[in-house]
């Protein structure tokens, strides 16, 4: 006699046979073009399919400096923001055949150390070495708003909900939050610590996460840190515990874990629940970043994580199991910058330290 089971969905994580495991394992004799990757959130047997990129769709020299940032327009999806150490933005179009430069604002005294997009993705803010961030109309190109720092402006953020404020981290004295339609600053999260390399928010947006340079072997707790939004307190909790900077941080498209890239050469996770654990059980560490700023970047569903890498490769990791999937050969010089496009999952663009930018696809 049969026995009838009902059985209930639940959101947790699908399990990965040993066979599923080994068939993902892929190696440079053996072209995998495209994988199959269990979704986070899934109903019953549901499958999304990721393409991994195959080959250059275009390169192009942009700069005759180091990339330090590209950002995809959400609304525009062909459009990236980039910015480099020589004073320029670049607006470069993903068309058909090629990369077309659409416009280049020089609108800073000194090199640029990353660019984004505002909520309405219409205007850009700029962090740069003269000690100002700038707000820049992407139509025209002209500075609608300059924000004085008394410290080089290492990096710039949107906070993900309050649509008028941004953040601006520092060389030496801290993290700002400003309100756009003002000149001041509305907050100041101040410590002793290193140069501020990467923020990101966690926990409904009420946590900040803050990177930053290490500079002495006594000063290693100061790596990743943790400040309440709302009060700009310092939380009493060392997150990262070994003497090594951390360049990128990702929040996890699941919301579960966020991830770091580590000078050590390697991409730490981290829970993104109080006191932040770190998993020791499982990183992505194929890839080299030592000496240099690598980015990396992780795919909208979650599944795959790219990263840069010093020897000029893209690395492709599987999420769930951490295994190398793939990795192309982009540059002569290191790959430092990589976003993956908002909608196609097979398509990036990635930036090198002379100054070029490549679509792979």
């Amino acid at each position: 006699m049969k026995r009838s089971v009902n059985v209930e969905l639940v959101d947790v994580k699908p399990y990965v046979s040993k066979r599923s495991k080994e068939s993902l394992k892929t190696s440079e004799s053996k072209d995998e073009k495209e994988i199959y990757l269990p979704v986070t959130h899934f109903s019953g047997s549901v499958r999304i399919k990721n393409l991994l990129p195959e080959k250059y769709f275009t390169t192009k020299k942009v700069y005759e400096k180091p990339i330090t940032s590209l950002k995809w327009n959400y609304k525009s999806v062909n459009i990236v923001l980039s910015s480099a150490l020589d004073k320029f933005i670049v607006l470069l179009d993903k068309s058909d055949s090629q990369l077309l430069e659409k416009a280049r604002f020089a609108i800073h005294d000194e090199g640029i150390k990353d660019a984004i997009w505002t909520h309405g993705m219409e205007n850009i803010i700029t962090a740069s070495f003269d000690k100002t961030a700038k707000l820049i109309d992407a139509e025209s190109g002209s500075v609608l708003k300059t924000y004085t720092h008394k410290d080089v402006v290492t990096k710039v953020m949107m906070h993900p909900t309050q649509s008028n404020v941004f953040l601006t981290g520092t060389s030496k004295i801290g993290v700002f939050a400003w309100d756009a339609r003002q000149k001041e600053s509305i907050k100041h999260f101040k410590a002793t610590f290193g140069q501020i390399q990467d923020m990101t928010f966690i926990s409904d947006n009420t946590t900040l996460i803050t990177s930053s340079e290490v500079l002495k072997q006594n000063t290693f707790d100061k790596a990743i840190m943790a400040w309440d939004f709302a009060s700009t307190a310092l939380m009493p909790v060392q997150i990262y515990q070994e003497p090594f900077s951390c360049s990128y941080l990702k929040h996890h498209p699941s919301g579960e874990h966020f991830l770091a890239q580590s000078a050590a050469n390697y991409i730490v996770i981290f829970d993104t629940q109080f006191p932040y654990k770190m998993n020791k059980c499982k990183r992505y560490g194929d890839h080299k970043c030592s000496g240099y700023r690598v980015g990396f970047d992780i795919s909208r569903d979650g599944r795959i994580i790219y990263s840069g890498d010093t020897d000029g490769f893209l690395f492709c990791y599987d999420n769930y199991t951490s295994k190398l999937l793939k990795k192309i050969k982009c540059f002569n010089s290191p790959c430092v910058e990589v976003a993956s496009h908002p909608v196609l999952p097979s398509t990036l663009v990635v930036g090198a330290w002379d100054g070029s930018i490549s679509i792979l696809q």
